[in-house]
């Protein structure tokens, strides 16, 4: 990938199965599910909190599976958040966000919350028993359907005095005991239904139903979700249904506009957080055929006027639209954008912008801006 350059579309191959959470996110846009499930390179920054997330994860994954390295969790640490930094800064849209402890405000609190509860996983595996499946848990259980094709890996399975509990830990605070109802009435739906699928890969796999079903969080908070039988088998039928309606949209081949076409969703939440959607002609067009709808501060145009002013390069952009409408972004860095740095004839993509108050036209840039430049050559 050339720096500040739009690649070309990523390739789509039909999906061998769907994890319960690229169902959820099929569920809204089945091409973004599908480029999910192709590990297509994403196109715009990931949130630095989702990447420290991603550290407390692969940290705790790693003491439950040798105890003793909470006797070295500074090590632990640092190595795992060394890895995700690293693949931030070899992204040319993401170093500016290194490092994440200057980027999460709540850094310190998570790694904290992250060191107490490593301690309290190896006291626990310290005092359980080495008979599997009795007073044990197991954590990145590996779970799928006869057929195969629905699977994917649990957080933890917990059997404790004879009932069977599924955890999804949430390495986010995004709950707490104040606000959250005891019947799980408070929770996000998308991670209760991807609960809900594992009880029944569990069900399928083991013949019993789990006793109960929780998302935790890494202050420990718990939020037990209902469930049924039935409406957890009724969810891999859908999932399973979904993916046999994906394969059978890449499989018709032809181009992939016409196949954009077949699969994308464009709405404005469903777009909101996509990090494809720079590549996406089904969300352009979608956008400018109906900008009275709430969509992401996106844009795409010709440069109209680009000059170097104090506190930043100022770009004026003529919208691809049929009113020529133009926008003004002020404060934008040249060595961040390298997008902004290209002679020839081309459109310029600008995504994540944030909106000044002084001016609906007028936007300012924000942490996550990212500017794409496209050549005359690859649009046609």
């Amino acid at each position: 990938m050339i720096p500040g350059v739009l690649p070309l579309c990523p390739s789509v191959t039909p999906l061998e199965r769907i994890s319960p959470s690229s169902f959820q996110t099929s569920i809204e846009c089945k091409l973004k599910g599908a480029w999910n499930a192709n590990r297509a390179p994403t196109l715009l920054p990931e949130s630095p909190n989702t990447r420290l997330g991603r550290v407390v994860h692969k940290v705790i994954e790693r003491i439950a599976q040798s105890p003793e390295n909470s006797n070295f969790f500074e090590r632990v640490w640092n190595e795992e958040l060394s890895e995700q930094e690293a693949q931030m800064r070899s992204r040319w849209f993401e170093t500016h966000l290194v490092p994440l402890a200057k980027m999460c405000t709540n850094f310190e609190l998570v790694k904290k919350r992250c060191h107490l509860e490593c301690d309290n996983i190896a006291l626990t595996q310290d005092r359980s028993t080495v008979r599997p499946g009795v007073g044990a848990t197991e954590r990145e259980k590996w779970l799928q359907s006869q057929d195969g094709k629905i699977g994917g890996r649990i957080d933890a399975i917990s059997r404790r005095n004879g009932e069977t509990t599924i955890i999804d830990y949430k390495t986010g605070v995004w709950f707490d005991s104040r606000e959250a109802a005891s019947d799980g009435r408070l929770f996000p739906e998308n991670n209760a239904q991807q609960l809900r699928m594992y009880a029944a890969l569990f069900y399928l796999n083991e013949g019993i139903w789990p006793t109960s079903l929780e998302l935790v969080a890494l202050n420990r908070k718990v939020i037990r979700i209902p469930f049924t039988p039935e409406e957890c088998l009724s969810l891999l039928r859908q999932a399973r249904a979904i993916l046999d309606d994906m394969n059978c949209a890449i499989r018709k081949g032809g181009n992939f506009l016409a196949l954009q076409q077949r699969l994308a969703s464009p709405s404005e939440q469903s777009c909101k957080y996509c990090r494809y959607k720079p590549a996406c002609e089904s969300y352009w067009v979608s956008k400018e055929t109906s900008p009275e709808k709430p969509w992401p501060l996106d844009f795409r145009g010709t440069i109209e006027e680009l000059a170097d002013v104090y506190g930043g390069s100022f770009l004026r952009l003529r919208l691809n639209s049929t009113t020529n409408d133009f926008i003004s972004i002020r404060g934008l860095n040249r060595k961040r954008h390298p997008a902004l740095n290209f002679d020839e004839d081309g459109e310029l993509i600008v995504l994540g912008l944030v909106r000044s108050r002084s001016s609906d036209t007028y936007f300012n840039q924000g942490a996550f801006t990212t500017l794409y430049f496209v050549p005359y050559q690859q649009l046609n």
